[in-house]
């Protein structure tokens, strides 16, 4: 009994003693090694001026790596931080940068509100615009960089997305009826701007996102994936339009949104008129760095006119790619096909009543048609060294197909054999074309912002390329006139050479393409060109190109805003044939 009690307090002494062993071996291990840190967290929200949740703002901790990007209620987390100093910087497209330093000991919160950026460097548009308004506060088509419009010392009118969809307004011809000093100069896509005619198939007048880029000249441009449409009014155009005198019209695409927004719209009116829309836009990753917009379109219309309908596809996808909020690179593929006729106008009896023919009639006949396919394809790079630094470059490969027959009048009357002309017959011609352009267009430029004392700078230092080609196989076939007895034709009849004509049952000069009788309803059936006398017209391939450079400076000197401006474009070239013609630089202040 004795012996198993001593025992029992031996064992129990070397348990203690064990244990204090054991103790100090841990509390020796714990001085020798480095204390763990603890992790720590910060999350908030981010808003905008209105207190309207920001998505996409990247939350960065500055001078490492770790960031995040808010969702769409503007929430961000940022979670394994170490305790201590710690600065986030916000960024986010259209607002200006803002920075918040503290001293984290805790989970803590930070939330943010950005103001919307006046004065920033921007070349490519990557988003579109925060605005819900016919308000449009920022505009770069003018100066290359995104400068508030009331900065601008050019004449610059717009018309947004917004009052596009109150107006239901469906082509370009459409909205810039809004525009002061902008008309319409013929029923297709032509337009005067200040007393100067400009052309859609004339790239110096037509923009697209600053770019110069190939259109028709008879389809009026659709809407279906435009934001926006400016117009620069006046020789001060001339800088970035190449000697477009009247002014230009700039159409800025739609780009993709960090924000998911799906729509389809349709439209149905009279003349079995049916457009639909559709415009989706979203992230493609959950990071938001790859962003994507599609928008498709289709139009159909009968017309008022006789055989004057039309159909009309458009499908226009856009990615953007946005690593960090310094480097954004955007694609945008724009394809337009058309289906449709040419209307070339109407034409009345010879004793000079306008109201003599009904508004309706026009002269195709039923087998003419115009096919036209239009592509074109935008790179756009953007990068920001500092907050002050950037460098713009963007390229757009823009191509035109056009395939058209068609039958119009001669602007004259069918004559009889006594040289006298019939009031009720116009004399026709028909005409088979095809027509194959590509286009190259090259904008490169740098943006260097800094201060003088009081002076604040926005210097902008650009180089551009634009080259257009008319491919071979290019080429037109018309038949016109009366038909000679020798298988040749004529546009002229001569009386006193009556023999040498080809007479009709009447003993009238026979015309080469059947004429159009005012009097009969059915002029407009299928004619059978296989018996009419073409001619090859003369239409050489030609490539001209040109390439220049421009300095642009902006000074604000307190209330006081300069902009001085000097282009100059080097050696433009124009090749046909195999021959070279070299022109003079010219410039530009």
């Amino acid at each position: 009994m004795k012996c198993t009690s001593y025992c029992k307090l031996m064992m129990l002494a070397a348990m203690m003693i064990g244990t204090v062993t054991t103790t100090h071996a841990q509390t020796e291990t714990t001085l020798n090694e480095p204390e763990a840190k603890q992790t720590l967290e910060v999350n908030g929200y981010v808003t905008g001026k209105k207190g309207e949740p920001l998505m996409g703002v990247v939350v960065q901790v500055k001078g490492t790596n770790k960031r995040a990007i808010t969702n769409e209620q503007g929430a961000y987390t940022l979670s394994a931080l170490q305790a201590g100093d710690l600065t986030l910087t916000f960024h986010y497209i259209g607002c200006k940068p803002e920075e918040r330093h503290f001293v984290l000991s805790q989970n803590q919160r930070q939330d943010a509100q950005l103001s919307e950026a006046t004065e920033m460097l921007q070349g490519v548009e990557v988003v579109g615009r925060n605005e819900r308004s016919y308000k449009n506060t920022r505009t770069f088509v003018g100066t290359k960089t995104a400068t508030a419009v009331k900065d601008v010392p050019q004449s610059i009118g717009y018309v947004t997305k917004e009052l596009v969809l109150d107006q239901g307004a469906t082509t370009v011809n459409d909205v810039v009826k809004n525009i002061s000093g902008v008309n319409q100069y013929t029923f297709y896509n032509d337009f005067s701007i200040r007393g100067f005619r400009t052309t859609g198939n004339r790239n110096s007048g037509n923009l697209i996102n600053g770019m110069r880029a190939q259109t028709s000249l008879w389809k009026q441009q659709s809407l279906a994936n435009i934001e926006r449409v400016e117009v620069i009014k006046g020789p001060a155009s001339a800088l970035f339009g190449n000697a477009a005198p009247g002014g230009v019209i700039n159409r800025v695409t739609k780009k993709p949104l960090a924000e998911t927004r799906r729509q389809v719209s349709t439209t149905v009116g009279s003349y079995a008129t049916f457009n639909a829309y559709a415009d989706f836009t979203g992230k493609l990753n959950p990071k938001g760095s790859l962003l994507y917009r599609l928008n498709l379109g289709y139009e159909n219309t009968d017309s008022y006119r006789d055989l004057q309908g039309g159909q009309n596809f458009i499908v226009a996808p856009s990615f953007s790619y946005v690593p960090n909020h310094r480097t954004q690179f955007n694609v945008d593929v724009f394809y337009q096909q058309y289906t449709g006729k040419i209307d070339r106008g109407q034409s009345i009896f010879g004793d000079g009543d306008l109201y003599s023919v009904p508004i309706s009639r026009s002269l195709s006949a039923a087998n003419d048609y115009l096919k036209e396919r239009l592509m074109n394809i935008t790179l756009g790079l953007t990068h920001k060294f500092t907050d002050r630094i950037s460098f713009n470059s963007t390229y757009l490969n823009s191509s035109y197909d056009e395939d058209m027959q068609e039958h119009n009048q001669a602007n004259a009357y069918v004559l009889n054999a006594d040289s006298s002309q019939n009031n009720s017959r116009i004399l026709m011609q028909a005409m088979i074309r095809k027509r194959h352009f590509r286009n190259n267009s090259f904008n490169n430029y740098l943006n260097v912002g800094f201060n003088t004392g009081r002076a604040q700078h926005t210097l902008l230092v650009g180089w551009d390329y634009f080259q257009t080609d008319l491919l071979p196989g290019t080429s037109a076939l018309t038949a016109r006139g009366y038909l000679l007895k020798n298988g040749k034709t004529t546009t002229k009849f001569n009386k006193s050479k009556i023999n040498n004509y080809v007479l009709d049952a009447d003993g009238n000069p026979k015309t080469n393409v059947p004429y159009f009788d005012l009097n009969n309803t059915t002029g407009n059936s299928i004619k059978d060109i296989s018996k009419y006398v073409f001619t090859a017209d003369e239409i050489n391939p030609y490539r001209q190109y040109s390439h220049g450079i421009y300095l642009q400076e902006q000074l604000r000197y307190g209330p006081l805003q300069l902009l001085l401006a000097y282009a100059k474009s080097i050696s433009p070239t124009y090749l046909t044939n195999n021959e070279t013609t070299k022109r003079a630089p010219r410039s530009t202040l």
